[in-house]
C-alpha cells in the first residue's frame, strides 16, 4: 500500500519541523550559556560546535568569543591582583623585586606560592 501525502499533511509536518528547528536553536544557546555561567571549557567548546550545523556561524562565534574574552579579562584580573600583593608583601625587602612591565619576578612569584596567598 502506497501513502499519498496531501498538501495541507506536508505543510502541517513542514511547520512541526520548523517549530523543532527553533526549539533546538533555543536550547543550545541556554545549554551554552550555562556553560560559559559554570566555566565548563568542554561543554562550551561541545555547544559551540553545535552553532554551524543549525546555521548560526556568527552567533556561535560571537559567543565564543565574549566567552574567550571573559576569560582573559579574568586571567588579567589575578595576574593583577596579584602583582599588587606582591608590591605590598615585598615592598622594601632585599631580594624581591618586580619584572618587566610590573609582572612579578619568578623569585616573587616563588615566595607567593610558599606563603600560598
Amino acid at each position: 500500500m502506497h501513502h499519498v501525502c496531501t498538501g495541507s499533511a506536508v505543510d502541517a509536518s513542514l511547520v512541526m519541523l520548523q517549530e523543532a528547528e527553533q526549539k533546538l536553536k533555543v536550547i543550545v544557546a541556554e545549554k551554552l550559556d550555562e556553560a560559559v555561567a559554570a566555566v565548563d571549557l568542554a561543554q562550551v567548546e561541545r555547544f559551540f560546535k553545535i552553532f554551524p550545523l543549525l546555521g548560526l556561524h556568527q552567533q556561535g562565534l560571537a559567543r565564543f568569543g565574549q566567552y574567550l574574552c571573559s576569560q582573559v579579562s579574568c586571567a588579567f584580573c589575578v595576574l593583577t591582583c596579584a602583582q599588587n600583593i606582591s608590591k605590598k608583601l615585598f615592598k622594601g625587602h632585599p631580594g624581591s623585586s618586580v619584572g618587566r612591565a610590573g609582572a612579578p619576578s619568578t623569585k616573587t612569584v616563588s615566595s607567593l606560592q610558599r606563603l600560598k596567598v
